[in-house]
């Protein structure tokens, strides 16, 4: 009897835990901030592997396509980017920061 409800516990706080982490991971955040740099970072030379990585006084972000906010524009949002150095900026985010995955949050637009 004490089996079958740890097992029913396990089976409950499993999926509740992944639902949980997956709606943090991709609800947007809001965050007035400093643009110090931006940068287009290419893994390889000829793969076209790139990303663009945008450093601000409150941490480091991505700036990368993504069909889950339908937002394609990656390039001319950096160029958006390129422009407001060391300037304030409002940018829409989701993600985590995971270190040691090299994973940055994910800008999703700037409001200038």
């Amino acid at each position: 009897m004490m089996i079958k409800v740890l097992l029913a516990l396990i089976a409950l706080v499993i999926p509740l835990s992944v639902a949980f982490i997956t709606f943090n991971y991709y609800k947007p955040d809001t965050e007035v901030l400093t643009i110090n740099d931006t940068v287009r970072e290419c893994k390889g030379m000829m793969n076209g592997d790139c990303r663009y990585v945008v450093y601000t006084d409150k941490g480091v972000y991505e700036n990368k396509d993504t069909a889950v906010y339908f937002k394609f524009n990656s390039s001319d949002l950096h160029n958006i980017l390129l422009g407001l150095k060391g300037k304030q900026a409002t940018l829409r985010s989701y993600g985590f920061r995971i270190p040691l995955f090299s994973s940055y949050k994910n800008i999703i637009e700037v409001v200038e």
